[in-house]
């Protein structure tokens, strides 16, 4: 058998198979060009004009990339990876996915595709919440009873329409155990205002410990007699005092009435009520010429300080008196939760 010339020596075809890489390396072979040493990706400019053709591979040394041309156009060559570089291993939205956003996934990402469109990563959502659609994204979000296609009102035990939220002793399938509550029945029931507290005829309310305290029933009354109701009126300071007790505490001062036995005649009777020695009213509580009781004053009095603590002593003045004195002489003061 003839010998062949291979580069400047001959060798027998017994060294053809020690040869092999290099000839098809240097494309003595006819095979077509590859590259076997590269140290990067192919590009478009790996093209016709280097002498790679159409199944041209290229080996990436760097990170063990094999790529083949598919077009070997001059500057717009095409190149296909076949096998990933770094062992095949590589994150699912990395660079390597050219149809990726390049994102670091973390725990209870979901993947999506947006609207470049690439994948991308949804990031979790709050607790109870579903992803949900709005025909063209996905997002998380919650629910709504009216959402669920073809779901009618009764067939959710659970859902109350807002109709119903507000319907007292309601007996739809959703309200069957909420009817109104009773003396022997455990049910539903509205909370009384302050003002049918005072009233009193509702039967069917709940009155709550604000709506006591606010209403007539929340009112601690005292009443102290000034002067007997045979005795005339006079001036003086400290003519009662009242101690108070710890059923009063940080209560408020919130009504003041006097009442005389017979009715004076000429100027005013004028009371003045103070805390530890100083007034609580602005304008003092009077009783008119020719009156009985302080409600008929032409000028209401005024509390400027109203509240009151336990071990507090309130005192009461009579500043002035008729010019014939009435006789006799009560006064009543009323105490509520702020």
């Amino acid at each position: 058998m003839p010998r062949t010339e291979f580069g400047k020596g001959k060798r027998g075809i017994g060294d053809l198979d020690n040869q092999y890489p290099e000839l098809v390396r240097r494309g003595v072979l006819n095979l077509p060009k590859s590259n076997w040493e590269a140290t990067t990706d192919p590009g478009v400019d790996d093209d016709h004009s280097f002498g790679y053709v159409v199944g041209s591979w290229w080996l990436n040394t760097t990170d063990g990339g094999l790529w083949i041309c598919s077009d070997n156009s001059d500057g717009a060559a095409a190149w296909s990876e076949l096998a990933v570089g770094a062992g095949g291993n590589h994150a699912a939205l990395s660079a390597t996915h050219t149809d990726a956003v390049v994102a670091t996934l973390v725990r209870g990402d979901v993947l999506i595709v947006n609207s470049t469109p690439k994948l991308d990563r949804l990031a979790i959502g709050a607790a109870d919440r579903v992803i949900k659609s709005d025909g063209t994204d996905f997002a998380w979000g919650i629910v709504g009873h009216d959402e669920l296609s073809g779901l009618a009102d009764d067939d959710h035990p659970q859902y109350h329409t807002p109709a119903e939220h507000t319907a007292i002793g309601d007996s739809s399938p959703h309200h069957a155990a909420e009817l109104a509550a009773s003396t022997t029945v455990q049910g539903v029931v509205e909370l009384a205002t302050a003002a049918e507290t005072n009233t009193g005829a509702d039967a069917t309310k709940a009155v709550t410990p604000d709506g006591l305290a606010g209403s007539d029933f929340g009112t601690r009354y005292i009443q102290v007699q000034i002067d007997l109701d045979a005795t005339d009126n006079t001036t003086g300071t400290a003519k009662a005092r009242l101690h108070i007790p710890p059923g009063l505490d940080l209560m408020e001062l919130n009504y003041l009435h006097a009442e005389v036995a017979t009715a004076g005649t000429g100027s005013l009777l004028t009371i003045d009520v103070n805390k530890n020695g100083t007034t609580m009213l602005s304008t003092k509580l009077t009783v008119d010429a020719s009156e009985t009781g302080s409600d008929t004053a032409a000028t209401a009095y005024v509390i400027s300080v109203a509240g009151i603590a336990t071990n507090d002593v309130l005192t009461i003045d009579v500043d002035g008196v008729h010019t014939t004195p009435a006789k006799g002489l009560t006064v009543t003061l009323g105490f509520q939760v702020p």
